[in-house]
């Protein structure tokens, strides 16, 4: 079975401890779209969009909203944790040998993927095991977990 190319952003899948996924909330920087699946980042005390050279995520939106110039709204995320496993699609075919390694996320508000061949300096996405339902190749869904902002 081909896996299908269809990038949507990072969903929250399960706790590690198989407790209730958390969810928080926070203040979404001015003049910002944001979607279901996006990372976030702190910018100036506000949650922004996680880009490629981030070092650190704070969560991943669990709802869509946009914001206009000078106004900051709240949104709620699931929170980066140790427990909290994460899954997305790969925009290019992971190998086997990739297991475990820390690579970086791309992608526009909406349709982030994980960037199984980027080495930049914000790796933040670390390969654990094909989602089951998909196939190791070509857009494979991955399950891994995501480096907290807040975790040296």
């Amino acid at each position: 079975m081909a896996n299908r190319d269809n990038p949507h952003g990072f969903v929250a899948e399960y706790t590690l401890s198989g407790g209730a996924l958390p969810v928080f909330q926070g203040k979404m920087a001015a003049s910002l779209t944001l979607n279901i699946g996006d990372t976030l980042i702190y910018s100036s005390g506000y949650l922004a969009l996680g880009v490629a050279a981030s070092t650190g995520i704070v969560g991943v939106c669990i709802e869509a909203q946009t914001t206009s110039a000078g106004e900051y709204t709240t949104i709620s995320y699931v929170p980066v944790t140790p427990d909290v496993i994460f899954s997305a699609q790969c925009s290019g075919t992971p190998t086997q040998a990739m297991m475990g390694t820390e690579v970086d996320l791309e992608g526009a508000t909406g349709v982030q993927e994980i960037n199984e061949n980027a080495t930049a300096a914000g790796k933040v996405v670390r390969l654990l095991a094909v989602k089951p339902n998909s196939e190791l190749g070509a857009n494979a869904e991955m399950l891994c977990q995501l480096k907290s902002a807040f975790v040296a």
